[in-house]
């Protein structure tokens, strides 16, 4: 798997595996979208979670999204990203808390790779994976 860094985009954006899909169940809006407690001892991470490489010492929550284009319902502060500006189809968000280490999602060597703070992963329906890091949390409810 490859990650890579955007020009125009807020963070990292990490290219989807072969294979790889998601089902996801569509929300009727970010609002009425069911936040999960994923760090609780005996809840399961999502299959989302584990593709945007959290555990349960990293993940802060995840909710659905009825389109990925509602990013900026849950981080209104969040820069811009093109990829989710038009995206209709249904999305996952997983939030992560504290620093996230990227060393297990690159590929090739991994002296430099960076701790991460504020990071937020979106996975589209069709298994498409994006990384965000140094997301504002100014506005939303995830602080």
């Amino acid at each position: 798997m490859k990650i890579e860094r955007g020009s125009e985009m807020s963070g990292l954006r990490r290219l989807p595996r072969p294979g790889m899909r998601l089902a996801a169940v569509v929300a009727a809006s970010v609002t009425a979208a069911i936040v999960l407690a994923p760090g609780a001892i005996g809840t399961p991470l999502s299959a989302s979670a584990v593709a945007c490489g959290g555990t349960h010492n990293t993940v802060q929550t995840e909710f659905d999204m009825a389109h990925g284009s509602d990013i900026w319902r849950a981080f209104p502060a969040m820069l811009r990203a093109p990829e989710l500006e038009n995206e209709t189809g249904p999305a996952h968000v997983v939030v992560f808390k504290g620093n996230v280490d990227l060393s297990g999602m690159l590929a090739g060597p991994k002296a430099n790779v960076p701790l991460v703070t504020d990071a937020v992963c979106v996975v589209l329906g069709d298994g498409t994976v994006y990384f965000y890091d140094s997301v504002s949390r100014a506005g939303s409810t995830f602080q």
